[in-house]
């Protein structure tokens, strides 16, 4: 149903068929964990019967009691150790893909390949590294990859080669982002239900929204607002959120130059106050200080 109303209903057939490929796949690996966990229960107590039989052909009933405990005691045992060391060898494979909080690095892509078809190849070995607190500019000409890119970061798409590693909490507003038919203030509290009205005023502050009614009903997707409002409205509920690495699609599309520019300003203000990463994704030539620009 969210696909239909976010208009991709033509994913729906890949997504059921993803969903059983992973039930499938989930079902073979936890046979797979049964029959060995059968099997080695079946080993140990063929292994311990054998052990108290050949005992009991050389000792008295006394000491085939004490035997028998022996080799119960040290089957528990080993049990218990072989399970340790399964359960923490699937807790370092697991560890070894987060990310590192302490890492000065926001974002690192290494040696990336990506694309949609063998014909239609979007990167091959991308690398680009991003330092936690840094601004950067990424712009391209329409089909170049930026949103491509930004998928890739938010990890919605894994790549063909290459790691993608992401350090912090990451958000993105875009213009598929959704907006609920409610209020201004129902949407924020979706996203957080203990947001206060200052904290919501404050996120609309950044985006020159401060002077709208938070209670007032915007329609079906932000159907009662224009385009830029719109655009604006989806960077507050996103700045909301408060995240270290902060996305933003194209922020300027619908606005004049005047109001881009006061846009901005007061993005890479919350942002320097905030110590956030700041990507802002776009074909337009914005400037402002302290930033490093990426062309694809």
């Amino acid at each position: 149903d969210e696909l239909k109303i976010f208009g991709t209903s033509s994913a729906i057939e890949r997504l059921n068929c993803a969903a059983e490929n992973f039930g499938n796949d989930h079902f073979k690996v936890k046979s797979r964990d049964i029959n060995f966990d059968t099997l080695i229960n079946v080993l140990n107590i063929a292994f311990t019967c054998a052990l108290i039989y050949q005992i009991s052909l050389h000792v008295d009933r006394i000491s085939l009691t004490v035997w028998a405990l022996i080799l119960i005691s040290v089957t528990a045992i080993f049990n218990f150790k072989f399970k340790a060391w399964n359960f923490e060898f699937g807790e370092k494979k697991f560890t070894s893909c987060k990310s590192s909080a302490n890492s000065n690095i926001a974002i690192r892509i290494n040696n990336m390949n990506f694309s949609y078809n063998d014909a239609q190849i979007i990167f091959k070995d991308f690398n680009l590294e991003i330092k936690r607190g840094e601004h950067i500019v990424i712009s391209g000409e329409s089909g170049a990859g930026k949103t491509t890119l930004l998928y890739l970061m938010m990890k919605l798409f894994p790549p063909d080669k290459g790691s993608v590693e992401v350090n912090g909490t990451i958000v993105a507003a875009t213009s598929t982002n959704y907006i609920f038919s409610e209020s201004i203030r129902a949407n924020f509290k979706i996203l957080n239900e203990n947001i206060s009205d200052d904290e919501i005023f404050s996120a609309l502050k950044v985006c020159q929204l401060d002077d709208f009614d938070i209670d007032a009903q915007i329609g079906e997707d932000g159907a009662n607002l224009s385009g830029g409002e719109r655009v604006r409205l989806q960077i507050a509920l996103a700045t909301a959120k408060n995240p270290d690495i902060l996305i933003l699609d194209e922020p300027t599309a619908g606005l004049n130059k005047n109001l881009d520019e006061k846009l901005i300003a007061a993005i890479i203000e919350d942002a320097e106050k905030n110590n956030r990463t700041l990507i802002i994704i776009t074909h337009a030539e914005i400037e402002f200080p302290n930033y490093r620009r990426i062309t694809l």
